[in-house]
């Protein structure tokens, strides 16, 4: 599981650049995409910002709206929060010692955030296994045994997209040609449907495009 999660983890520090959901099992509402006009963020000799992370209870949010799972672990019979428990550790101000929210992508952000991915991916995939092809959230127009190779993948993919990163990307473009390539290693990799299903969502979430900004 480790080797097939690290091709995506390796896809998503190609570039920065390139590469919703409620409780109920429902068609996802897509919706349209509309590019954001940043303004000039950099003008000729002058470097553009920063990129930004989201903070703890954005990304919390934001993870549970596109699996439909927050990061919990069980405590006394009932769940608790995985990020709230880490948000000290995080850096997340309290106001009496800590007064300012670091929002750079540190690695140990980057580590929670792939615990986080590893443990709401299965379930999100299961979840997918047990509804059909019309109310499924990843596994989109596709069968989960499909491959790369299947005509409507990159339908799939660009639902994908625009669910994790808010993106509607091309048919032709090379940021969709790319996520065709990992699942098509994919395919070569691990041998379950399930595996690679759980694994491209685990590089959807830890892709740059989706907690930075």
């Amino acid at each position: 599981m480790r080797l097939v999660v690290a091709l995506g983890i390796a896809l998503a520090g190609c570039s920065q650049q390139t590469l919703e959901a409620p409780p109920e099992p429902s068609t996802p509402e897509l919706g349209e995409f509309t590019p954001v006009d940043g303004g000039d963020l950099a003008e000729e000799g002058q470097a553009g910002r920063d990129f930004r992370r989201m903070d703890i209870d954005q990304l919390s949010a934001s993870i549970e709206r596109v699996t439909g799972h927050a990061w919990t672990r069980e405590v006394g019979g009932e769940d608790v929060d995985r990020f709230e428990e880490l948000a000290p550790t995080l850096g997340v101000p309290d106001y009496i010692e800590v007064v300012s929210d670091p929002l750079s992508p540190s690695l140990l952000f980057q580590k929670f955030l792939d615990d986080a991915a590893l443990d709401v991916c299965p379930r999100l995939v299961q979840d997918d296994l047990e509804r059909s092809d019309g109310t499924r959230w990843l596994i989109r127009h596709v069968q989960p045994s499909d491959t790369a190779e299947s005509p409507d993948m990159q339908r799939t993919l660009k639902d994908a997209l625009l669910r994790f990163h808010g993106k509607a990307v091309a048919d032709e473009s090379q940021e969709l040609a790319e996520w065709v390539f990992l699942m098509r290693s994919l395919n070569e990799v691990a041998s379950q449907p399930q595996t690679r299903w759980e694994s491209l969502c685990v590089a959807l979430i830890t892709h740059p495009d989706f907690y930075l900004y």
